[in-house]
């Protein structure tokens, strides 16, 4: 049995040196005979040794063809990965969403916001858990999602004018993130 090498650079057949016995049961029963000069005759002995060399030659050349296969088979899985994260860009592109008017998107926004406080929380790092702004702050969510959104979010002062405070303790990140909520806010009134 001939087999084509998997090395495309390369136009050869390789003929294994050593077919194994479709039908095992020569070998098996001379496995079962008692060890020692009754197994094998000096002759078979060599013969043996001579198929075991071509065998482990054999088995050098599949391993070598293996780590090959293995190789292409990751680059192959690699360029799917990329090639499917490309489909998804532009399936985005196509999304029925990025033709929504800029007025639409904006009342979308002052919906979602309206009846939302942003809630800021102002804790010592050892009490309660962490400040997580996107999740409480419906406005910061939505402007983090594209450069439009964002766009249009800084264009709505209202839906950064309502404010929840929760203060333990003075924090620098949160107090800017407060000061850059009143500016975004402008001159629309606070509800705190």
């Amino acid at each position: 049995m001939q087999t084509v090498c998997s090395n495309s650079n390369v136009n050869t057949t390789f003929t294994p040196r050593v077919q194994p016995p479709v039908d095992d049961s020569q070998i098996l029963e001379k496995l079962r005979w008692e060890s020692g000069p009754a197994t094998l005759h000096p002759n078979e002995m060599n013969s043996v040794e001579s198929i075991l060399q071509s065998a482990r030659q054999d088995l050098e050349y599949y391993d070598r063809e293996i780590q090959i296969l293995d190789s292409r088979k990751k680059e192959f899985i690699r360029k799917q990965e990329h090639l499917r994260k490309y489909m998804a860009q532009l399936q985005a592109l196509l999304s029925p969403f990025r033709k929504v008017p800029d007025e639409i998107l904006r009342r979308i926004f002052e919906d979602c916001c309206g009846g939302s406080d942003n809630h800021f929380i102002l804790r010592n790092k050892n009490s309660g858990e962490p400040m997580d702004a996107i999740k409480n702050m419906p406005a910061l969510a939505l402007t983090s999602v594209c450069s439009r959104w964002r766009r249009n979010g800084l264009s709505i002062p209202s839906i950064w004018s309502r404010i929840s405070l929760e203060y333990e303790r003075e924090s620098e990140s949160a107090l800017s993130l407060l000061r850059t909520f009143l500016n975004r806010s402008a001159s629309v009134p606070l509800t705190i």
